[in-house]
């Protein structure tokens, strides 16, 4: 990474975005969404911000942090990795499921996320959205993620 200076004692330079889409900067990872990786980006930084550039468009921004070795990512590009991920694609349980709305679909890419069976947990939410209703299974579980996951 080639870094020159810029006004306000910020840094600037071009960097390749590698797998899993972090970017280095002052001793920490940024993170950036994943639809760059292995491409080059302008990285941007100045005392309260790392920002990261493609053909002249912010494509993210982070507050800069002087802690060495951390990891900050942003929860969008979080997101945008777990929909991306490499599957096979949706299953006809998980696109039902989706369909109950964005709420829902967060959900499901949160449980995505976590050490458990995530068609088992969708399956049973799925079975009480018809016994009880799209509405109340959205307001109770899907909205308190703890709730329906220790469930």
């Amino acid at each position: 990474m080639v870094h020159q200076p810029v006004d306000q004692g910020g840094r600037e330079g071009v960097v390749h975005v590698e797998q899993g889409a972090p970017v280095l900067e002052g001793g920490n990872l940024y993170s950036t969404p994943p639809q760059f990786v292995r491409q080059p980006v302008m990285i941007r930084a100045d005392r309260t911000q790392v920002s990261l550039l493609r053909e002249g468009q912010v494509i993210a921004r982070h507050v800069r942090s002087y802690d060495r070795g951390q990891r900050i990512v942003s929860p969008d590009h979080r997101l945008a990795a777990l929909e991306r991920r490499a599957r096979s694609g949706p299953t006809s349980l998980e696109q039902e499921f989706d369909a109950l709305g964005a709420v829902a679909r967060q959900f499901h890419l949160d449980l995505r996320s976590r050490p458990v069976k995530t068609t088992v947990h969708l399956r049973r939410l799925l079975g009480l959205a018809r016994l009880y209703g799209r509405q109340e299974i959205l307001a109770c579980h899907l909205s308190q993620n703890d709730c329906a996951l220790a469930a």
